[in-house]
């Protein structure tokens, strides 16, 4: 958390149910993507209808074996019709026509005036009259940058990188690595299907404590 005093976050965390703060540490550097080295659960499983028999013979094979760590559906967006990673391929492909027709597509379940907004945008492809819409009640929002800059153009000459360039770095990477989630997850249903046992190709910890630069250094020296 930059800049964040310990007394503030914990009377923030008082406000919020089932949050526990806590081992605050202050350091010069922010932590990176890629840096974190992961996180801890608890799960509960309740209601389960089954035979004791089968269900120690899951928990032996949790125990043994490990689970697969897929990607979870909120890297992927909460709207079925229009998920993140195909506004990500897109931006990769570098279609960023695509990329903001995706942003601005219709979708379910969004307040009146964001679904007048994408249907005003879809039957007229008229950003600033789409933004006489969306303006006032959400000015800040995705949809919103898009509209704005996409309103500067002449004649409908839309400039849609420079559009998209209007959102924050770690807005656009969140798309780009949506669809790398995607596609991680695949491969990894893929490399199930060829057992549990180490193959050619696989990156193996040797130890818990080492990192995956140190675990390289290694097998090159061998």
């Amino acid at each position: 958390i930059k800049k964040g005093e310990p007394s503030k976050i914990c009377q923030a965390a008082r406000r919020s149910q089932g949050i526990k703060v806590g081992n605050f540490k202050f350091e010069s550097k922010p932590l990176r993507l890629g840096e974190l080295n992961g996180n801890r659960f608890q799960i509960a499983l309740r209601s389960i209808i089954e035979e004791e028999s089968k269900i120690e013979k899951s928990l032996n094979s949790l125990k043994e074996h490990g689970f697969i760590n897929y990607y979870g559906m909120q890297r992927f967006g909460n709207c079925a019709t229009v998920p993140t990673y195909e506004i990500g391929k897109s931006l990769l492909k570098s279609d960023f026509k695509q990329a903001v027709e995706l942003i601005l597509k219709e979708r379910d379940g969004e307040p009146p005036f964001m679904t007048k907004m994408r249907h005003c945008w879809k039957t007229t492809n008229d950003a600033k009259e789409a933004l006489k819409i969306i303006d006032r009640q959400s000015s800040h929002c995705v949809e919103a940058k898009l509209l704005k800059s996409l309103a500067t153009c002449t004649d409908k000459k839309y400039n849609y990188l420079q559009a998209l360039l209007t959102l924050p770095r770690n807005m656009l990477m969140l798309y780009t690595h949506s669809y790398q989630s995607l596609i991680f997850n695949q491969i990894a249903s893929r490399r199930r299907e060829l057992g549990l046992e180490v193959i050619e190709g696989d990156l193996v910890f040797k130890e818990s404590t080492q990192n995956i630069e140190e675990i390289l250094i290694e097998d090159k020296a061998e």
